[in-house]
């Protein structure tokens, strides 16, 4: 589970800090502090509620979470007045095609695990 965390936690920092620092030019501190706190909020839902939907309901619910999730982060993290949608929405465009190929590397990790969460 810990390689899994890794994994999504560099996979949403590259995606995170492309986005919000290369693109809007927010902070790199605090884009690396949205990205700490959305991995920990959003890889909790991927272990406990993600194998118990279908895979693109797990999809589309990512989207809409990673949307108004880093938006509101994002409100909290950095010092703007008003909540940054449109970056929340084009890195949650792209967290959602990465997490594709995360639920299916994690799904394969708990079955050779046989971890199950019911």
């Amino acid at each position: 589970m810990l390689k899994g965390f890794f994994l999504k936690f560099v996979t949403s920092t590259i995606i995170l800090t492309v986005v919000y620092h290369l693109f809007f030019h927010y902070a790199l501190s605090s884009t690396l502090l949205l990205s700490l706190l959305f991995t920990v909020i959003a890889f909790i839902g991927d272990v406990f509620i993600m194998p118990r939907i279908s895979h693109f309901l797990a999809i589309g619910t990512d989207f809409i979470l990673a949307f108004f999730g880093l938006a509101l982060l994002s409100w909290f993290v950095y010092p703007v007045t008003t909540v940054p949608w449109l970056p929340a929405f084009l890195a949650a465009l792209i967290i959602m095609v990465a997490e594709i190929f995360f639920h299916r590397y994690l799904l394969e990790q708990m079955k050779a695990k046989r971890v199950t969460y019911s």
